[in-house]
């Protein structure tokens, strides 16, 4: 494998971060999307599309992206697999010469390792929590605390099976709850506010679901509109 930079310089530019991202082509250039974080004027967790990338690199666990006033640091584990839009970046200038097949490496791996977590908590302190054995099923929600939530993905257990819906970056006008049974729905909302947000709607027979958030901001799950559970920034928390 090539070896990455050790360092990047950003020169004049304003480096941001973007989770859940996804890389999309216009014409004959390529920009990313995803949720904008650490940009002042800006809530973090905003839906953006960047301008077009003009070089990227791999620096450690993160895409290095440039643009003409911007620099973007993607992190691997926040890449949207099912998007399978690596590949674009094949037409972009590597800064440091790494091969596409080296970063599409590095991001499977990071999954798998995502994947290895995931069904370690599954199949262990949070099974054990919920009071379920292995045999049980359960699906998880990851959602992303700021100052606008948002979901990321859905992970479902199955006699004994890990199944990772890596949702699609960039899902608007969706309505704002998510379906877990005929009669039960699910709104994600932050502590201070009377709205949720949109989110992806997501429908299937679990009797038992659980919120991850993965974010620095604590957020409130209302079941049915029956109750408010609190779920601390990084935490997972049985919400049914």
């Amino acid at each position: 494998m090539t070896e990455p930079n050790r360092d990047y310089n950003i020169g004049a530019s304003k480096e941001y971060k973007l989770n859940h991202w996804g890389l999309i082509r216009i014409l004959d250039a390529v920009a990313a999307s995803g949720n904008l974080h650490c940009r002042l004027g800006y809530p973090d967790g905003a839906e953006v599309q960047t301008s077009f990338i003009h070089s990227w690199d791999l620096y450690q666990d993160n895409v290095i992206l440039y643009t003409t006033n911007s620099v973007y640091r993607c992190p691997l584990k926040e890449h949207v697999i099912s998007g399978n839009s690596l590949s674009l970046l094949g037409a972009v200038r590597s800064r440091s010469g790494v091969d596409i097949e080296d970063l599409e490496e590095a991001v499977w791996n990071t999954m798998e390792n995502e994947a290895v977590r995931y069904r370690s908590i599954m199949t262990s302190d949070l099974l054990e929590k919920g009071g379920m054995s292995p045999a049980d099923s359960c699906v998880m929600f990851c959602w992303e605390g700021c100052d606008l939530p948002y979901l990321k993905r859905v992970v479902v257990y199955e006699k004994g099976s890990i199944t990772i819906d890596d949702l699609p970056y960039i899902k608007q006008g969706y309505m704002n709850s998510i379906a877990l049974s005929q009669n039960t729905s699910m709104k994600v909302r932050l502590a201070n506010s009377s709205s949720p947000r949109c989110c992806y709607p997501y429908e299937n027979g679990f009797s038992r679901a659980f919120v991850e958030n993965t974010g620095n901001r604590e957020i409130h799950v209302n079941i049915s509109d029956l109750k408010s559970i609190p779920v601390p920034a990084g935490e997972i928390v049985r919400v049914v």
